[in-house]
């Protein structure tokens, strides 16, 4: 992403924030002498704001050579690698040049490292270096939105048809430069483990509409359509000046202590269904678990309990069936329990016998689980934490499950499992949501 976007967007993240955050950040115009070689070379901002939109520059005015890194270390991960430019994949490497896609661990470790040295510099009343801290994570949060930097660049050309004319897809994309607002930032956690889980979150749907996006920017390269770019483009960044505004304002909270009532009340629990899945394992007519649909004769159809007395109720949640499973990745110690309630569909009765033998279960897993198995056999790290055999005609099972320290936490069907009978029904789990300790 040029330096003239990443600008504008830092700008904007910081006039999202209200007067009395700006107020509390207690930022100087200048440049501090403290601040690193790259940061004071910049020219002299005319206002917080401005400096803010250079502090957003950090990791290109880094440079690109070891070298230049090892100047200044405390801004490499852990192991003396330079910070990615946006995603990175499961070895940490930047998704661009990498033949692998991003990692949702490894995005958290990058949060992990840095988003507690944010909190402490406020805690500590070391703002300016607070906001050294702050331009880092905006950077890369910033280059997150970018397709360029979400994707190993040699997809741009393994999904395209050759052609007389070489197009730089990266270049292309990084050149998008959408008309951008302001947004009305959010409190994101009453923790910094908290906030580093529902920053992630808004970056992995951000991520799924990169994705249902790829080919269409492709085709807008191929016929330089600009404004069809833009278009495609501006959900994306705009996403990324929502969740930097939302990191400089949860991290000002939390550092000075100062999350407000009105503004937790809303953090008591999270819906599974706003959480992006991993590791999808289709099964039956599924090609993964679905959001609020049960999928019938190939389309999409609603959520139906039995409430009892010959009733039905239209629910929210997730529509699946045998063998489908998928994993979230949690951040341990922010939620205690996973709430929720299953059962069959009421409406839709396709291979409910009365001898059929389905289990769901719930399990947890204090690792990120990446294991992959088609008898969804997780290994000895997951624990069931919630097992019921669903019954034709029964009513939905409500379910609480212990999911203290888990890393990874499991939704699972399987069939078949005494006499290899395997029934494929219509699953439903009833908005399933995330809890805090009571």
């Amino acid at each position: 992403m040029p330096g003239e976007m990443h600008k504008v967007m830092g700008e904007l993240s910081w006039k999202s924030l209200s007067k009395e955050d700006q107020d509390l950040w207690d930022l100087s115009t200048a440049i501090p002498d403290e601040a690193p070689e790259f940061i004071r070379n910049l020219p002299q901002p005319k206002n917080v704001m401005e400096k803010t939109g250079y502090y957003s520059l950090f990791l290109d005015l880094m440079g690109w050579r070891k070298c230049n890194f090892l100047k200044t270390p405390e801004y490499m991960l852990s192991d003396e690698r330079p910070v990615p430019h946006g995603y990175a994949d499961c070895d940490m490497n930047m998704c661009m040049t990498s033949e692998h896609c991003a990692d949702a661990e490894s995005t958290r470790r990058i949060l992990r490292q840095f988003v507690p040295r944010l909190v402490a510099s406020i805690h500590s009343h070391r703002m300016e270096e607070a906001a050294l801290w702050g331009g880092l994570l905006a950077h890369f949060i910033q280059d997150g939105s970018a397709l360029g930097h979400i994707f190993p660049n040699a997809m741009f050309y393994d999904f395209s048809t050759e052609g007389k004319n070489h197009l730089h897809y990266h270049s292309l994309i990084d050149g998008c430069e959408p008309e951008l607002e302001t947004e009305q930032p959010a409190l994101l956690g009453e923790s910094e483990s908290e906030l580093i889980f529902r920053l992630a979150m808004i970056g992995e749907k951000n991520l799924v509409t990169a994705k249902r996006s790829f080919f269409s920017m492709l085709e807008a390269c191929r016929a330089g359509d600009r404004k069809t770019m833009n278009k495609l483009a501006r959900p994306l960044m705009q996403s990324a000046v929502f969740q930097v505004a939302s990191l400089f304002h949860s991290t000002l909270a939390l550092g000075l202590n100062r999350v407000k009532k009105e503004e937790a009340e809303k953090l008591k629990s999270f819906r599974l269904v706003e959480a992006e899945g991993h590791y999808h394992h289709p099964g039956g007519k599924y090609g993964h678990i679905m959001k609020g649909h049960n999928v019938v004769k190939g389309k999409k159809v609603a959520l139906y309990i039995d409430c009892g007395n010959g009733n039905e109720r239209r629910v929210e949640g997730f529509g699946m069936t045998s063998f489908v499973s998928v994993r979230y990745l949690l951040e341990p110690g922010v939620f205690d329990r996973l709430e929720g309630a299953v059962g069959l569909s009421s409406r839709y009765r396709h291979d409910q016998t009365p001898d059929m033998e389905v289990e769901f279960f719930i399990g947890v897993d204090k690792r990120y689980n990446r294991r992959v198995s088609g008898e969804l056999d997780y290994g000895p790290g997951m624990k069931k934490v919630f097992s019921t055999a669903l019954k034709a005609g029964n009513p939905p099972r409500a379910f609480s499950a212990v999911v203290t320290g888990a890393k990874t936490v499991f939704l699972c069907a399987v069939s078949g499992l005494k006499s290899e009978k395997y029934n494929y029904p219509h699953i439903v789990v009833v908005d399933p949501r995330l809890g805090k300790k009571r």
